[in-house]
């Protein structure tokens, strides 16, 4: 239009994000919460991702995958650099077999060709992962706009059977076959067992310990196990507890259980000051010198033993029993969430009514050297700045036309000014300011005042 000047703007590497919006053209995770389709389980926001709220997941050791539809892009013109998947995923509660697999794949032509990433090592905490596709990998040529609105992206993904050791910890429920430590002298009420029972040690607050000299020791009952089955390791006694201060010499203690009716002591020291933390740990049933069952674990006590203790100075104030078993499962391969980003070029053109002042400043930098004898030379070195400022008023479609020339300024790339008259105007600049009033609603009326930079100084 005569009565118009335009800026043009060349735009590098704009981001478009999409999200998946239904299923594909294959589906094979299963459903947290099965209902509706498994694309709403990994649709979150981008920057909202919720975890185990909603997700989809696999737990066959066979190949399984997802494709999800996204929704068409928005993008009509310029240049697709690459496209971008992600997906947030994780192994849950075991770690997965170094066996299985994950990768993020795509498609363009409704799973008649699929493509894949790498493996990607997923742990069992949630991360994001991604991959890059810089071409359409089933042309080999750019990517255009409408192979992005055929696209479908999604996860593939196996579970070997993995064995990973698990612990369970029992702490003392009740007195066992065998108490003489004292207690009630200091606590009153309750039991022995109930003074070393914490799961965080209380020190002096709660404990058992000797009143004469002499060697003593408690043996407490555990809580039965629950469901565990697995196969047992080994089993592990902690005790926390305290030696004579005024001794020089390390303490011997022993750590005791009791198994088939059999008492078994190993032996462990204390400092000379201070809380001590003593293992003694069993691989197998010393009673039956074969592997732990679960049925041992349900008739066993443990115990502490003070060994020559001397009045009010040898205490106990926690004490557990760790079974270690080994847990053979296929993991859960979750996935909460997947999405695309489309990297792009592309021109951006603004359109403004012709201003109705113009005005420049074509500013140099200019040294000048002063001689004793009183002469003096001026230098001219180079131009330092050559500004325009235009002023002008919108009346048709105002908001969106400001709205164009704001982002262009946000967004500081050199912009091409074409149109103005006379032709020395034009070029390309640098936008500096760019500042606007609303003087009308109805009509719609804005006047704007921009400041510019020439680029080719």
């Amino acid at each position: 239009m005569a009565n118009t000047f335009s800026l043009t703007q060349t735009v590098t590497h704009e981001k478009e994000y999409l999200s998946v919006e239904s299923d594909g053209c294959h589906s094979d995770f299963s459903q947290f919460l099965p209902t509706g389709n498994n694309y709403d389980k990994i649709d979150d926001p981008r920057l909202v991702p919720d975890g185990d709220a909603t997700y989809v997941y696999s737990d066959v050791s066979a190949t399984a995958y997802d494709l999800y539809i996204l929704e068409d892009t928005s993008i009509t013109a310029g240049t697709i650099n690459y496209v971008k998947v992600f997906s947030r995923a994780k192994s849950h509660a075991l770690t997965q077999s170094k066996d299985g697999i994950y990768k993020i794949i795509l498609t363009d032509d409704a799973c008649a060709n699929i493509y894949k990433s790498n493996d990607i090592n997923i742990t069992t905490g949630y991360a994001t992962n991604s991959n890059i596709w810089t071409k359409n990998p089933r042309t080999d040529a750019a990517w255009t706009v409408a192979d992005i609105n055929n696209l479908q992206i999604g996860a593939e993904c196996t579970s070997p059977l993995v064995s990973q050791e698990n612990t369970t910890i029992f702490r003392p429920s009740e007195n066992g076959d065998n108490i003489e430590f004292d207690h009630s002298s200091r606590f009153g009420g309750g039991s022995n067992s109930d003074m070393v029972d914490e799961e965080v040690q209380d020190g002096y607050n709660s404990m058992c310990y000797n009143t004469v000299n002499g060697t003593f020791y408690d043996l407490y009952k555990i809580p039965n196990h629950t469901t565990e089955t697995e196969i047992i390791s080994k089993i592990v006694l902690y005790s926390v507890f305290s030696a004579n201060q005024t001794d020089t010499f390390p303490v011997a203690f022993n750590n005791i259980i009791k198994t088939g009716g059999t008492e078994f002591r190993d032996e462990v020291f204390a400092p000379i000051d201070g809380w001590s933390l003593a293992a003694s740990t069993w691989t197998v049933n010393p009673d039956t010198t074969i592997a732990w069952i679960w049925n041992d674990i349900d008739a066993l006590q443990i115990g502490f033993e003070i060994v020559d203790g001397t009045i009010f100075v040898r205490v106990l104030t926690q004490e557990y029993l760790v079974v270690y078993y080994i847990v053979r499962k296929i993991p859960e391969i979750r996935t909460t969430q997947m999405y695309a980003m489309v990297d792009y070029d592309y021109e951006a053109n603004c359109s403004l009514s012709k201003p109705n002042e113009v005005s420049t400043n074509h500013s140099r930098n200019i040294k000048m050297l002063n001689f004793w004898n009183g002469e003096r030379e001026v230098y001219d070195l180079e131009r330092s700045g050559k500004s325009m400022i235009l002023k002008g008023v919108e009346w048709e479609d105002a908001c969106t036309k400001i709205q164009c020339v704001r982002d262009m300024g946000l967004r500081s790339d050199d912009v091409i000014i074409a149109g103005l008259a006379p032709d020395c105007f034009n070029g390309t600049y640098k936008i500096v300011s760019f500042g606007w009033k609303q003087v009308s609603k109805t009509p719609e009326v804005f006047e704007w005042i921009l400041q510019v930079e020439d680029c080719n100084l």
